[in-house]
């Protein structure tokens, strides 16, 4: 019925208001009917939405008392009814731009109770009220959290002078951090680095004992590759500079702790002038990220640290293996000592690389190599002794890792030595001698040294053997691959090419017509073909 109304109330007809019936007269009796209580509140309800959408598009025709519009605007603010809440907003909208109301703390409490956040949006910013415009965009659930942001940006930015946000705006932003950290971690991380860049102690303080979600709050910050796809510009956004060093310092320590493989990449987009990097290097002791303190102390040209430690680590990873063999008793052991063969692994990796940089250093290539070997072989014997007190079959597999890693060191050096100018055969001597006299004065020595060095070295040539075998036969391979398609080549090409048609592409005449140049010479001229590739042909003394 009411739709057939306002389909009526377009009528030219209703505008003589000499002809007994009007469209004010029409408003009326709606509302006399509405206050008799005979209609349920959901038709009531849509009445007074009919009111209010149709009061504004007849201003000429239809004059109410400001009392009476006000008691429809308090009605359709104080229903309940949240399917409807839209519609009536929508009116009220409608009603607001024909009547202006005084009261305007109360209908201010009166819309936020009611859920009209885009009215109070509209009153806040065409009064300014930076910080209220703010919280009504916060309490709206019905925005998209990527909306929501940009919003928030918006307003934030207009409220801006100078540079500096107000005081109020950014106490609204902190008190509603709880719930952004819970909408979008990494949009909440991106802007507060935009706009509130001292505020990122907060948000970790209240991610705390959250490893997974701190960890990811400063990855989005710190290593913007990293961070979770569809984070926005992540492949071409800097790393933020606006985080402290306690923030760079926990994030390498969760990096450590849970994603130990990522550390080196996050390190590598580290400026090496920065005073933060050899800060964190007590962290990376205190979680055993060997292979980020080397990366570190080689990062700084700290290279006799570094090569001090390489040999530290490996004793005490030794040790820490041994422990654990002789005190495995009900304990599933396999998985400790696989982190720590994870551990000598990563470690492994960079302390090769360091001993192949070219960078100028006060330790010799040759030195950098012989101590790291030294303290892989050392390694390797502590853990194969352990073994053999023990009987434990289960470090059969740690042990073959482990000597892989003196084989990888090997093959980068053969690699690299004659760039380095070193000297293998010396190198090998000067490791045999300085390994057997380190094995001679450690506290327990082992008795079984050459024969890992025998063992090494069987191993070695074992793989170098294989290595040429495979060589040979892909030579071989390729070689008659080659010869074949040589020849097929040559048989192709005594052949010659096919022309595209049997005709000069120049003059369009016979290829074998002889062409007259000169009429004492034209008995004795020969035709000269030129033969392209493409497969056309031509007289050389045909013009271009």
């Amino acid at each position: 019925m009411l739709h057939t109304l306002d389909i009526a109330l377009e009528d030219s007809y209703l505008n003589d208001d000499n002809q007994g019936i009007g469209r004010l007269i029409i408003m009326k009796i709606l509302l006399e009917v509405l206050n008799t209580g005979d209609f349920s509140s959901s038709d009531a309800t849509l009445i007074r939405i009919f009111v209010a959408r149709n009061v504004p598009k007849y201003p000429q025709y239809i004059k109410m008392p400001p009392s009476l519009l006000h008691s429809v605007l308090v009605e359709l603010a104080t229903d309940k009814d949240t399917e409807t809440r839209e519609d009536r907003q929508l009116a009220v909208e409608y009603l607001l731009s024909a009547y202006k109301p005084r009261e305007g703390d109360d209908l201010i409490n009166l819309f936020e109770s009611a859920g009209f956040y885009r009215i109070l949006r509209s009153r806040f910013r065409a009064e300014r009220q930076w910080s209220s415009l703010l919280e009504a965009y916060l309490q709206d659930l019905d925005i998209p959290p990527a909306e929501l942001f940009v919003h928030m940006d918006e307003v934030l930015s207009s409220s801006s002078k100078r540079g500096v946000v107000p005081r109020d705006v950014i106490l609204v932003v902190m008190d509603s951090l709880p719930r952004l950290l819970a909408i979008d971690l990494n949009q909440t991380a991106l802007f507060i680095d935009k706009r509130m860049p001292g505020q990122h102690s907060r948000a970790l303080e209240l991610l705390e004992g959250d490893d997974e979600r701190q960890l990811i709050y400063l990855r989005t910050l710190l290593q913007p590759l990293k961070a979770s796809p569809g984070t926005y510009d992540s492949e071409s956004r800097p790393a933020s500079q606006h985080v402290d060093q306690e923030g760079q310092r926990l994030f390498f320590e969760l990096l450590c702790r849970t994603e130990p493989d990522d550390v080196i990449e996050a390190l590598s987009t580290m400026n090496p002038a920065s005073p933060s990097l050899e800060k964190l290097i007590p962290t990376f002791k205190q979680n055993f990220a060997h292979d980020a303190l080397v990366f570190t102390l080689g990062k700084l040209e700290k290279v006799p640290e570094a090569l001090d430690y390489i040999e530290k680590a490996c004793r005490t990873e030794a040790s820490r293996i041994t422990n654990t063999v002789e005190n495995h008793a009900g304990f599933d052991y396999e998985h400790g000592v696989g982190s720590i063969v994870d551990r000598i692994k990563r470690m492994s990796q960079q302390s090769v690389a360091l001993c192949m940089s070219t960078k100028t250093s006060t330790v010799p290539a040759a030195e950098r190599w012989l101590r790291l070997l030294q303290a892989q072989i050392l390694l390797v014997q502590d853990v194969v002794d352990a073994a053999s007190l023990s009987g434990a079959e289960s470090l059969e597999g740690p042990i073959e890792e482990l000597r892989s890693l003196v084989h990888q060191s090997f093959d980068a050096l053969l690699l690299h030595s004659s760039s380095q100018g070193i000297s293998f055969p010396q190198l090998f001597r000067d490791l045999v001698t300085s390994t057997t006299e380190a094995n001679k004065y450690s506290e327990e020595p082992s008795t079984e040294l050459y024969t890992e060095f025998r063992t090494i070295l069987t191993g070695m040539l074992d793989a170098y053997r294989y290595d040429g075998e495979l060589l040979t036969t892909t030579a071989a391979l390729v070689g008659r691959d080659v010869e074949m398609a040589f020849e097929e080549w040559t048989r192709k090409r005594q052949l010659g090419w096919k022309p595209a048609q049997a005709v000069c592409n120049h003059c369009h005449r016979s290829l074998t017509q002889i062409i007259p140049i000169d009429d004492e010479l034209a008995s004795e001229a020969s035709p000269s073909i030129c033969v392209s590739a493409t497969g056309q042909m031509w007289h050389v003394q045909c013009p271009a």
